[in-house]
């Protein structure tokens, strides 16, 4: 134990001293800070329309009904929506006379800016049986739907977030190795009582503790505590093989840090891609993504987050993640293993 205690205080210190370790930790965490700030703006964007509504008058009326399709500005005159409409940003404009509600435009506008609005302005005008179809108004390309169903763009980014910094961890590792072939360090071990399986475990040790915490703070940066905490680290622990795959897949193929940044490159696109392109495919063929590990640890998380962490999906989620990790991790020291021994 003395000697995994050493061997993890070494690397911790060489890290330390590394500027590409250094910027690994932290890219994670201002990553969550900046989807932090932008999320919030994305999944509320809300088209916005100026509308004439005085008070206590027919537009008053059609001004909360529109609220239900965008942001709604509010004008007590019609010259003073033409005014708002010819400003320099977008909007959209609705005046009424005699006829009815009219809209109003700049007159530069695309077709497609044009089609939304009379998709609005019919769904927003619809009266008695009309406005009990389930509130959709459909117009060229454009379908309206009132719907109070949220964008799960925010849910998806912290699956990606926690399983990109899970991974810190082992990309930590990984050039730590890379570094102990440059500097011949590793010639070092082989006259030490370390043993190959305790090396191995410091190598782990270090891993998971490294991904836990990075994940950990991500993960409150950008979801606060809303998600069950212990289920939370349960999937942490369960994912956990996988990091350390790829940390001894980086660091064994690796030789210099130029070619452990090569090989990174196309590990993660392995390591993420895949996952979230299961989104877009049919569940019928997602048998195809069974034997890969990172895509049960993206289901696990799918589930924390996403689903909302229904019991049976959750657990048989976790539980094949770190099944299929394992077998990864054996099957990685059976094809490296004179790569990954110190010599």
């Amino acid at each position: 134990m003395k000697a995994i205690l050493s061997l993890i205080k070494f690397d911790v210190t060489n890290a330390l001293r590394d500027s590409m370790v250094l910027y690994i930790l932290v890219a994670p965490l201002l990553l969550a800070g900046g989807l932090r700030l932008f999320l919030p703006s994305m999944e509320g964007s809300l088209v916005r329309y100026a509308v004439e509504a005085p008070a206590e008058s027919i537009g008053a009326e059609f001004a909360t009904r529109l609220e239900q399709y965008g942001r709604v500005e509010r004008f007590e005159s019609a010259e003073a929506v033409k005014r708002r409409v010819l400003a320099t940003d977008d909007i959209g404009g609705f005046v009424v006379d005699q006829d009815g509600w009219r809209i109003v435009l700049e007159g530069n506008e695309p077709p497609q800016s044009v089609a939304l609005l009379h998709a609005v302005l019919l769904a927003a005008t619809r009266t008695g049986d009309d406005a009990s179809a389930a509130g959709r108004s459909s117009i060229g390309s454009y379908t309206i739907v009132q719907s109070d169903e949220r964008s799960p763009v925010g849910e998806y980014a912290a699956v990606g977030l926690v399983m990109l910094a899970s991974l810190i961890g082992g990309l930590a590792v990984a050039f730590a190795i890379v570094d102990e072939k440059e500097q011949k360090v590793t010639q070092a071990f082989t006259v030490t009582p370390l043993s190959p399986a305790a090396y191995f475990a410091a190598r782990g040790i270090l891993a998971a503790i490294v991904g836990i915490v990075v994940a950990s703070v991500g993960h409150m940066i950008l979801v606060g505590p809303g998600a069950s905490t212990g289920l939370f680290f349960i999937a942490l622990l369960a994912c956990a093989p996988l990091p350390l795959v790829v940390a001894l897949l980086v660091g064994g193929i690796a030789k210099n840090q130029i070619q452990a940044l090569a090989t990174l490159k196309l590990v993660m696109v392995v390591y993420l891609t895949i996952p979230f392109a299961s989104i877009v495919v049919p569940r019928a063929w997602h048998w195809v993504f069974y034997l890969l590990p990172n895509y049960w640890m993206f289901r696990t998380f799918e589930n924390l987050y996403v689903t909302g962490a229904r019991p049976g999906d959750f657990a048989l989620a976790a539980a094949l993640s770190l099944m299929t990790g394992l077998a990864a991790l054996a099957l990685l020291g059976v094809g490296l293993g004179k790569q990954l021994k110190p010599r």
